[in-house]
């Protein structure tokens, strides 16, 4: 009687646990959605395009948090940007940039200088780097979408790994929307106390194609930022 008990138990909690599980995901779905309707994610493809990632960064790093020492020119560059993809993200309702962040790809990425501990770098990585958003922005769902559509990014342009350097706390908050990931040093100061970590593509390739909708109509999430991507030629640096 007992082990009956305990069976019945046992399928109230699995039936619960995938409940709360179909319940997160559409709930991360439609936060996701929710913010693709008010942002727009462009890839940069010009250099006054890439001028005003710098502008952004500057703002951003140099004159709001001060993490960074201001320059006349306004802009916030470094020796990594030559070889980096860079990404704009607009807000549709006023059509002005917003945030920015890039991705590096090879051996010598800018996590590698920041830390002092010696790090094994698997091939074909890259790394999500100057993720900044404007200060009005900045606690909106933007920051969770942003570090999506980077994921995306570096699992669409075939890399088996990403880099991140970001703050525990906000590691913890991707991890209550199940974007696991590894830390791989020890805090470091780096614009504050940071970490390095690490994703898995195939990891974070499984976890985009899990996080569905309760409506069966509504497009995946990979779905979503395709079409972002198809929509991007109507955005212009000129927007800011």
């Amino acid at each position: 009687m007992l082990l009956i008990q305990n069976n019945k138990r046992a399928k109230v909690k699995s039936s619960c646990s995938k409940k709360a599980l179909a319940n997160k995901t559409d709930y991360l779905h439609k936060k996701l959605s929710c913010a693709l309707q008010k942002y727009q994610f462009v890839e940069c493809v010009s250099s006054s395009q890439i001028e005003l990632c710098h502008t952004l960064r500057h703002q951003i790093f140099c004159s709001e948090l001060h993490l960074l020492p201001e320059v006349s020119s306004q802009i916030e560059v470094d020796a990594y940007d030559n070889k980096a993809k860079h990404f704009l993200v607009f807000e549709i309702s006023t059509q002005r940039a917003i945030a920015t962040f890039r991705i590096i790809a090879g051996d010598a990425l800018p996590a590698m200088q920041a830390s002092s501990e010696r790090i094994s770098i698997p091939k074909n990585v890259c790394e999500i780097s100057r993720f900044s958003i404007l200060k009005p922005h900045r606690h909106s769902d933007l920051r969770v979408a942003l570090i999506f559509y980077a994921a995306y990014i570096a699992v669409r342009e075939g890399y088996s790994a990403f880099f991140i350097i970001i703050e525990h706390k906000f590691a913890t908050v991707l991890k209550k929307y199940q974007f696991i990931l590894s830390q791989i040093t020890n805090t470091f100061e780096y614009m504050g106390k940071r970490a390095i970590y690490m994703a898995k593509n195939e990891q974070v390739s499984s976890l985009l194609d899990s996080i569905s909708s309760a409506d069966i109509n509504m497009p995946s999430v990979p779905q979503l930022f395709g079409q972002q991507e198809n929509s991007q030629r109507h955005w212009s640096s000129d927007a800011y």
